[in-house]
């Protein structure tokens, strides 16, 4: 999969953070933690995390979850008033959701004070260190990044050690369809497939495109040559009209208007009076 991590670590995203005064490890109920809605995983494997599950039961916590508090609510259902999650995640989901499966009561905590864009941002790069996101993912964590902070691109891809060019071109993948996506994820095509992809903007020809790719098992560059065959012969110029060929009527006009002649001279010999005009025509 070809995928830009940042490195070294994003020791630029802790930079920016309030220090954390308190690092204490806390065991709070899972019922309590609500998922980040800003994790950049959209897909997260059964089997990865049934063996995360059983490391969990077996060895416990190797390393805490992060979370941070939100404001308490209340909600009233049939009569009875439930609070809502006393606190958010901002990284460790794939933990988390493994507590979750063996049933877990309490999970271990370290609680931090971040705003939104910080806590998006740390949880974007904890899974691209660990390589735990597809490209998409990652175009889409980047582009929700940039909604929320109001950063430029040259601004985050700093922050995240990457270079602009790298992150613009994360964010064209996101031209690409939900449909056209999951295809190339679901045949293990690459991110410079679906780069390659992008080039085409009529959607139907980039379906079937996709479909050779699959059908064909085409290597990447084997794609961005066929598209790169394909676009340059559309940008062709047509090919210009015939000229409409020129028959040469000299010679019988010449016989015929010769012919006209003698006839008016012989007309006018009888006595009949006849007008003649010539008027060319090209």
């Amino acid at each position: 999969m070809n995928s830009v991590k940042p490195t070294p670590p994003a020791d630029n995203v802790y930079r920016a953070l309030p220090k954390q005064k308190d690092r204490r490890i806390r065991y709070i109920p899972v019922d309590e933690i609500a998922p980040n809605p800003m994790q950049p995983r959209t897909e997260f494997d059964d089997a990865s995390l049934d063996a995360l599950s059983e490391s969990i039961r077996r060895y416990g916590f190797i390393q805490p979850i992060t979370v941070k508090k939100r404001p308490v609510k209340s909600i009233t259902v049939n009569g009875q008033t439930v609070s809502t999650e006393k606190y958010e995640l901002v990284s460790g989901e794939r933990r988390y959701r493994a507590a979750r499966r063996i049933g877990l009561k309490t999970v271990p905590c370290i609680l931090m004070t971040v705003d939104v864009s910080s806590s998006a941002l740390i949880a974007l790069t904890e899974n691209l260190q660990r390589e735990d996101l597809n490209f998409f993912e990652e175009a889409s964590a980047i582009h929700n990044l940039l909604v929320i902070t109001g950063a430029t691109q040259s601004a985050l891809a700093r922050q995240l050690s990457i270079s602009q060019s790298a992150l613009a071109n994360k964010l064209r993948l996101l031209a690409l369809s939900d449909d056209e996506k999951k295809q190339i994820l679901s045949n293990s095509l690459t991110e410079r497939h679906a780069r390659a992809f992008i080039r085409i903007k009529d959607p139907s020809v980039r379906a079937r495109m996709i479909d050779r790719a699959v059908k064909k098992n085409l290597s990447a560059a084997e794609c961005e040559n066929e598209i790169s065959a394909l676009l340059a012969e559309k940008e062709k110029p047509p090919a210009p009209s015939p000229k409409p060929k020129r028959i040469s009527l000299v010679r019988d006009i010449n016989f015929f208007l010769n012919s006209v002649n003698r006839a008016v001279s012989l007309f006018s010999e009888s006595g009949v009076q006849i007008k003649k005009e010539t008027k060319d025509l090209g």
